[in-house]
């Protein structure tokens, strides 16, 4: 048994090939505690540091506050992705909610995305011989021991094998699920909800009880579903027939060496987005890769009432061609056809400031009760949520500019929109608007959760490639 302490191992993460996976209950409980101790010592120096700072020193103030959150975030991240599973994927989703948690905590938990350790080689090749029967270098023609991504429920390596119809090398992706992903779910849901609280009392930018224990229910709806790799491979299969949108690659699912814990794909040759970003993109490759991802949400959403619900940014592969590689069908929501034209009813509506109409379509979403009053939501609901829709309408605004943002003279479908002028979402509600706001609500429903996730992760990733995006469609339109 190790003697090492809970502090000691936190900080102790490295990203080698021997990296272990924490799978008991106690040692992931351990981990729990360990950082929710130290970041609680980490904001008690905060605290003192801040007070000795002059008031006048506003700039040193700013920066200690930035400082403080990014070694949050680094001690949440480098024990999360010990625990993986559960817990990782919740920094995942987390680093999406640019309301609910400062910028400095999620550009550390963003890196759970696709900067995940891998774990011990030896733990692998015994996952792999319990699904497929062989050890790795029976089953390919190739296959490379060092893992080329590593995620919350599993890790890639890449292989090649001989395909039977054309006996040409292929190479492929083969994705092998940690061990002890499934049975940790229910303890590690009670775990991430103790670090989050506990999370609370470091920073007043969490989300409240409510939304937390409704964001964690859908995280282990989600997570029961992805960790079923033959759904992700029907999930692969269903998105790569139906989604119509030229410049998206979807990758092959190779059956023959696919079971229910290790996936089998064709390799996509690509960068995620901050490598493609450090390589200086032109203005022109970043507006065609905004546009493709733009498409591949309002298609999916509006057309085919089906989300690839899980938006982080480490699921976007940007090839050497301009395409975008879409990889990752674990998690994948239908939605309700009904649901899908309420929020293009509504976003058109907030688009044209018909607030009778928001009005309705909240009721319709289940978001009001039905037996609001008109005057209690303007007077009282719609101050509160007015600076939310302004922000959610504005890419859709009529601008009347073409992709070089001249200004167009004559009648025109198109509408483009510079996403690197959107601001983030308004985050300046105060305690007893808050309350009120809460009070108000009727339900959040499961449509509604995760389209609200791959909306507003969409968004924060046509703003970090400061895309130009024509945004016109025939779901949400402004009045004539």
């Amino acid at each position: 048994m190790s003697t090492h302490t809970v502090d000691d191992e936190v900080d102790s993460l490295e990203p080698d090939n021997n990296q272990k996976i924490l799978s008991t209950k106690l040692s992931r409980a351990l981990k729990t505690t360990g950082m929710a101790a130290k970041s609680g010592i980490r904001h008690l120096n905060y605290l003192k540091n801040k007070t000795l700072t002059s008031s006048a020193n506003v700039e040193k103030k700013a920066q200690l506050k930035l400082d403080h959150e990014a070694e949050i975030g680094r001690i949440l991240f480098s024990g999360l992705s010990q625990m993986r599973g559960t817990a990782l994927k919740a920094s995942q989703l987390l680093s999406l909610e640019a309301d609910l948690l400062p910028e400095g905590i999620r550009k550390e938990l963003a890196k759970s995305c696709y900067q995940v350790p891998p774990i011990n080689r030896a733990l692998i090749r015994k996952m792999f011989i319990q699904e497929l029967g062989k050890e790795p270098s029976k089953v390919f023609d190739k296959f490379e021991p060092q893992a080329c991504a590593a995620a919350s429920l599993g890790q890639v390596h890449k292989a090649s094998i001989t395909l039977p119809e054309t006996g040409e090398q292929q190479t492929v992706a083969v994705k092998i699920q940690y061990p002890g992903i499934g049975e940790s779910i229910d303890s590690d849901l009670k775990m991430l909800s103790f670090i989050l609280n506990s999370l609370s009392k470091t920073t007043s930018h969490v989300p409240n009880k409510h939304v937390l224990e409704t964001t964690l229910d859908e995280i282990e709806r989600c997570l029961k579903d992805e960790i079923n790799y033959e759904q992700e491979a029907e999930n692969t299969r269903w998105f790569a027939h139906n989604l119509n949108v030229a410049g998206v690659r979807i990758p092959k699912v190779y059956n023959a060496f696919s079971t229910q814990r290790v996936i089998c794909t064709e390799f996509l040759e690509g960068l995620h987005v901050e490598e493609w970003l450090s390589t200086n993109p032109t203005q022109a490759q970043r507006n065609r890769a905004g546009q493709i991802i733009f498409n591949i949400f309002t298609h999916g959403a509006f057309e085919l009432n089906a989300l690839h619900a899980d938006p982080h940014m480490g699921n976007y592969l940007f090839l050497a061609n301009g395409d975008i590689g879409l990889i990752d069908f674990g998690c994948v929501k239908k939605l309700d056809k009904a649901f899908t034209e309420n929020m293009g009813h509504l976003v058109s509506a907030i688009l044209n400031k018909n607030q009778p109409q928001v009005f309705e379509s909240y009721k319709q979403l289940r978001i009001l009760s039905q037996d609001m009053e008109y005057d209690r939501y303007i007077n009282h609901v719609y101050p509160i949520l007015g600076p939310l829709q302004d922000w959610m309408s504005t890419p859709y605004a009529p601008t009347r500019k073409d992709i070089n943002g001249n200004t167009l003279s004559g009648p025109t479908e198109s509408n483009y929109y510079d996403f690197s002028q959107l601001p983030p979402p308004p985050t300046d509600m105060n305690r007893a608007n808050h309350k009120t706001a809460m009070e108000s609500l009727y339900s959040l429903t499961r449509d509604q959760l995760y389209f609200d996730r791959s909306y507003f992760g969409v968004y924060q990733l046509l703003r970090k490639m400061k895309a130009v995006v024509d945004t016109s469609n025939k779901w949400i339109k402004a009045s004539k």
